[in-house]
């Protein structure tokens, strides 16, 4: 009896903590200014929570601010695809209809829209600007589960070499 209990615990144990890996594609805007940056996102209507002062951050759930501020070399998360697969500019073309970002001392912002950017020399909404990635695995344990994720992380920098305001 003992015996029977003992493999039965420990086959319960073992397919508790089996392996259970996503994967993920992640867009992160990052402050490459000395100074700090207001953020205001305007996600499409689908991506809103009622009040209108949150958005889904991920395709599964969750919800952050449409509006915060980044201090110099800070990022911030825009959204999680749980597909590593899609383009980051897709991920942003099919989460926001646009993004503005100001500056704390300055009467100056970015507009970045699906068609037109202002203020800056690349469109984040384009297939043609420049996004760093990074390949990413990350495993983390919660509750004998190992839950690990592994994808891509998008970062597009805002960066004084690139404004273009006059």
């Amino acid at each position: 009896m003992n015996s029977r209990l003992f493999l039965l615990i420990h086959l319960v144990s073992y397919v508790s903590c089996t392996l259970k890996e996503e994967d993920i594609s992640q867009i992160m805007i990052r402050n490459g200014m000395d100074v700090s940056i207001d953020v205001s996102l305007y996600p499409k209507k689908k991506y809103l929570n009622e009040d209108g002062i949150q958005y889904i951050v991920q395709d599964v759930g969750a919800y952050a601010p449409t509006k915060f501020s980044l201090s110099s070399s800070q990022n911030a998360i825009l959204f999680t695809y749980s597909n590593s697969d899609i383009k980051p500019y897709m991920m942003v073309t099919n989460v926001f209809d646009s993004i503005i970002i100001s500056f704390k001392d300055k009467n100056e912002s970015l507009r970045f829209t699906h068609n037109d950017v202002t203020g800056y020399s690349e469109n984040l909404f384009s297939d043609n600007s420049n996004w760093n990635s990074e390949i990413i695995k990350a495993c983390k344990p919660p509750n004998f589960i190992n839950k690990c994720s592994k994808g891509n992380i998008h970062y597009f920098d805002i960066s004084e070499d690139k404004m273009r305001i006059e």
